[in-house]
């Protein structure tokens, strides 16, 4: 069963991350320009944490609720559709922005992940998630309605308490790398959201959510301003926790949109997020790589 809400929600943060990546790309890597940044940083806040509130919601009625044999392949066809997605969008960025050619040794970096490729290491994130569901499923079925609230603390743990490391492959489920890379572990605080958000059919604004949603950005806002903008990579508790109201916005917005008929292109988009995102970052690496001088 698909929710439509979900993949309306999906489209929307799938625009908005081609958006940005446009905004990097296009402006913001040849000049200054003060409203495409801020609108990049807002969208770099809510988004992929959007999307992992959006793992955790479909996780929870499409693999966690299912016995383990019928999850299995599901999740296991998805892994792989995923981890296929991040080795193209990573080979891509190698050949048509660092022109690098594309020899054996290249390709296996990108394969067993000992190099990240930029604007593709969320990708990789996507696959881990699906795969920290397969190998502990049985785990989390017995966590019953306690799921989120035991995922929400070792995420919270593993923001606050990072190992720092520099192997790739450590640096993707948890901890602090001097790379970029978008860590599992942290960001499935959201995981754990979706995951109540769907354990608990959520379906209306609750003054509640809102109230939890505004502390986490009001804590946001205080760092901002005591110490400049929180930390994205390594994640900061402050970034972690500032994108709270806005994923709670979107959803509600995607609740009341899928009552339109105009909200079907958003859907197509969100249930087809995967292969737009990776076609936007084929077409956008083309397009900067062939036409404009680029150094990362």
């Amino acid at each position: 069963m698909r929710y439509k809400e979900i993949d309306i929600f999906k489209g929307i943060l799938t625009l908005l991350m081609i958006f940005a990546h446009c905004l990097q790309f296009f402006i913001l890597q040849s000049r200054e320009n003060a409203v495409a940044k801020f609108l990049s940083e807002y969208i770099g806040l809510t988004t992929f944490s959007g999307f992992v509130f959006s793992f955790g919601f479909v996780c929870c009625h499409a693999y966690i609720s299912k016995s383990f044999r019928k999850a299995s392949k599901k999740l296991a066809v998805n892994f792989l559709k995923t981890l296929i997605a991040f080795y193209i969008s990573s080979l891509a960025f190698r050949i048509l922005i660092d022109k690098i050619p594309a020899n054996q040794n290249r390709i296996l970096e990108i394969m067993f992940v000992r190099r990240l490729a930029g604007w593709s290491e969320f990708l990789l994130s996507f696959a881990a998630i699906l795969l920290l569901v397969f190998v502990f499923h049985g785990l989390m079925q017995k966590a019953g309605n306690k799921l989120s609230y035991i995922i929400g603390a070792i995420s919270i743990a593993a923001c606050l308490f990072p190992i720092r490391v520099s192997d790739p492959l450590i640096a993707l489920f948890a901890g602090q790398a001097d790379f970029l890379v978008f860590a599992v572990l942290p960001y499935c605080f959201y995981f754990a959201c979706g995951i109540l958000f769907a354990q608990n059919d959520v379906r209306k604004a609750s003054m509640k959510y809102f109230i939890i949603g505004a502390a986490g950005f009001a804590y946001f806002l205080a760092m901002l301003f005591l110490n400049g903008l929180p930390s994205r990579f390594p994640l900061s508790l402050a970034w972690l926790v500032g994108a709270m109201p806005f994923v709670y916005l979107y959803y509600l917005f995607s609740l009341w949109l899928k009552k339109f008929k105009c909200s079907d292109m958003l859907q197509t988009i969100g249930a087809n997020s995967l292969f737009y995102l990776l076609i936007s970052n084929v077409f956008i690496f083309a397009l900067r790589g062939v036409f404009v001088n680029f150094s990362v």
